[in-house]
């Protein structure tokens, strides 16, 4: 694990130890997001936290390229 901080390792250790309960994983993770959302200005950032900021946001886009197609079919659906 050369190259990465004690606080990277941490974080990344720590995630990969937290899983969502899969009946209730996308109301926990928008309800995190929301609260990413509400603080992307701040300025009072580790570097971890500077460097998943960014991470997440291009993950994001990624779903939103991927499913943006989708979620119109899936409202079409549940409308008829």
């Amino acid at each position: 694990m050369a190259g990465r901080s004690s606080a990277t390792i941490f974080i990344q250790t720590k995630i990969k130890r937290m899983a969502n309960m899969s009946y209730c994983r996308f109301e926990n993770t928008l309800r995190d997001l929301r609260d990413c959302y509400d603080n992307m200005d701040s300025d009072d950032l580790s570097q971890s936290e500077f460097y998943a900021r960014r991470q997440m946001i291009e993950l994001c886009w990624d779903i939103y390229s991927e499913y943006c197609n989708n979620i119109d079919d899936e409202f079409e659906e549940e409308a008829k």
